[in-house]
């Protein structure tokens, strides 16, 4: 992305790069959003109009691939809609892995500060990333 003076694009660069986030993800990202949403010009500050573009995605996806073949899934479902979809049996004794908790995430936060790049944190601790 480009070079920005606005605050919170410099503290997100900051963030990505003390995480050890690579600055070529962004151009990864912008790409494979451009080619989800069929969309060139995508306004990544404009909320109402990535959520647009997010739920006609969806939509298209929804009235283009068949319904035995289509997982409509929400992360809150667990295992078992997912188990079901894929044949598989629910893994025994294995909670179902929940991700972007706030004291998840400042763990993360202090062991990649703490040891230099999330690369770093996922080969000392490969449970964790």
């Amino acid at each position: 992305m480009p070079k920005s003076d606005d605050p919170r694009k410099i503290h997100m660069d900051e963030a990505k790069r003390r995480a050890g986030i690579p600055v070529e993800f962004d151009k990864l990202l912008i790409d494979s959003l451009k080619l989800a949403f069929q969309k060139e010009d995508i306004d990544f500050d404009d909320d109402a109009m990535l959520l647009e573009c997010y739920e006609k995605h969806n939509k298209t996806l929804q009235e283009n691939i068949p319904s035995e073949r289509l997982l409509v899934y929400h992360i809150g479902d667990g295992w078992e809609p997912l188990c079901r979809f894929l044949n598989v049996d629910v893994p025994a004794n294995i909670p179902f892995p929940e991700t972007n908790h706030q004291a998840d995430l400042q763990k993360l936060r202090d062991l990649t500060k703490k040891f230099g790049s999330i690369e770093e944190v996922a080969r000392i601790h490969p449970g964790i990333v």
